[in-house]
């Protein structure tokens, strides 16, 4: 804080400002969020309506005031690491989003973290399947017959497994479409007189596999297609909802303006300004041998470019 109301003039301000606390944060946020829900029922904006209608229940906009105010701290955030001189992420966001195919919606840039996340998943049910394939290896050998069918079973299940990564790794399309298609079928039963003290066991890591298998299938009750459908029908409200941050962004910075406030996201911003002022940078940096970052581990990426740019 001492920097920025030292070289306030670098990022544009007044430095007669004071940092809210939570309590206030939160009102003002809240007026401002109620300024802009008037903004658009005095433009009778019929897109607004429609999202509001999403989110609003028996008439408490709370819902629909949160998803604002966090993405637009998201937003800060992205602009933090940016520099803070790029506010448009939003905007890029929505703009990837506009897709019109399955081959395009499948490139869209968090199917790569859905497919870490599912490859993950099926990485962990083939490794409870290898182990059922161990302990079948343990199966007393004059039942030859049930072994055989305990083999079958999990080598079965182990080669769906195995498909279904393939697939995700090389045909999105493919997986989905393969999905429904596969099974884990039933549990092979073994006598109660068999001398296997393992069946419990191998009940277990079987059991686990299926209900990761059955987790996934779960997840994808629809066609690509279908999801295809929903993604293009959301896509106005999406791009209205990036309206209403922007705009309560506005709203919001006029009235931490008027009132002088400030939260810490914003010194963060004013910090990496002063910084990128070169006289500014300059000063600070003679002022400096040493840079000591206490509870390093609890650190964000901007407060570390902040710490970077100065100690470079």
């Amino acid at each position: 804080m001492r920097l920025i109301k030292q070289y306030y003039y670098a990022c544009g301000i007044e430095p007669n400002f004071s940092v809210m606390n939570d309590a206030q944060k939160e009102y003002l946020r809240n007026e401002a969020c109620e300024a802009l829900f008037e903004e658009y029922y005095d433009n009778a904006d019929e897109d607004f309506a429609r999202l509001q209608n999403i989110y609003t229940r028996l008439n408490n906009t709370d819902e629909l005031k949160k998803i604002i105010c966090d993405l637009y701290d998201f937003n800060i955030r992205k602009t933090a690491e940016a520099g803070g001189n790029d506010d448009r992420w939003l905007d890029r966001a929505c703009e990837e989003l506009e897709i019109g195919s399955v081959e395009e919606m499948c490139s869209l840039p968090f199917m790569d973290k859905l497919k870490d996340y599912l490859f993950g998943q099926l990485e962990t049910a083939f490794n409870q399947l290898d182990i059922c394939r161990n302990l079948i290896g343990n199966y007393p050998p004059e039942n030859v017959k049930t072994r055989s069918s305990l083999e079958r079973d999990v080598s079965e299940r182990i080669a769906t497994i195995t498909n279904l990564k393939r697939l995700l790794d090389d045909d999105m399309e493919g997986f989905f479409e393969c999905l429904p298609a596969e099974s884990f079928g039933s549990l092979t039963s073994v006598s109660k007189g068999s001398s296997w003290p393992l069946y419990d066991d191998y009940k277990v890591y079987r059991e686990d596999a299926k209900k990761i298998f059955t987790g996934i299938r779960e997840m994808f009750p629809f066609e690509l297609e279908d999801y295809l459908s929903f993604h293009i029908k959301t896509l106005p409200y999406m791009r209205k909802l990036t309206e209403a941050v922007y705009r309560f962004s506005v709203i919001y910075s006029e009235m931490k303006q008027e009132g002088r406030y400030a939260e810490f996201s914003d010194l963060e911003i004013w910090a990496l300004k002063v910084l990128s002022d070169e006289l500014c940078l300059s000063d600070i940096r003679n002022k400096y041998k040493y840079v000591y970052i206490d509870e390093y581990q609890d650190t964000n990426s901007i407060l570390e470019s902040i710490a970077t740019r100065i100690a470079s």
